[in-house]
């Protein structure tokens, strides 16, 4: 039954231990891919992480540190094609390694529930999207000098 009114100072100095299971990166990530992975497990809570998905999410990863690799080269690629059109093939096949890379973090996303896409249904996702577009208070627009 729970106290009525004030709460004793006892009772608030009670510490009550909070379960906590922090999912540790597999030794073989890099520096780069452990901060990924540090950034996407913050994201859930703990218990959302179990042996099943713990490979998954080191290949997802792997492949978010090589996507942002193979997108620097393709920014450099595609200023160096303006001037030799010789890069034009290196370019082809970046974009082509980019595409892959970008198919396998979204079905790796999707089959840890990562993405929006598990969080709605098709009738909630239209509805979150309606809402999403915009500045919907008077305040929230600019005002512009009419001067």
């Amino acid at each position: 039954m729970k106290q009525r009114g004030r709460k004793s100072s006892e009772h608030l100095a009670t510490v009550t231990a909070m379960p906590l299971r922090m999912v540790h990166p597999p030794e073989d990530l890099s520096p780069e891919e452990c901060e990924v992975w540090s950034r996407v497990t913050a994201t859930k809570p703990s218990e959302w992480w179990d042996a099943g998905s713990v490979p998954l999410l080191a290949q997802y990863c792997r492949a978010v540190v090589q996507s942002e690799l193979v997108a620097g080269l393709v920014a450099s690629t595609g200023k160096a094609m303006l001037t030799d059109p010789d890069e034009l093939g290196r370019y082809k096949e970046l974009r082509k390694i980019q595409g892959a890379l970008s198919g396998e973090m979204t079905s790796l996303a999707t089959k840890m529930r990562l993405t929006q896409q598990s969080r709605y249904n098709a009738k909630s996702g239209d509805t979150a999207s309606k809402k999403g577009g915009g500045p919907s208070k008077p305040w929230h627009h600019d005002i512009i000098d009419a001067g």
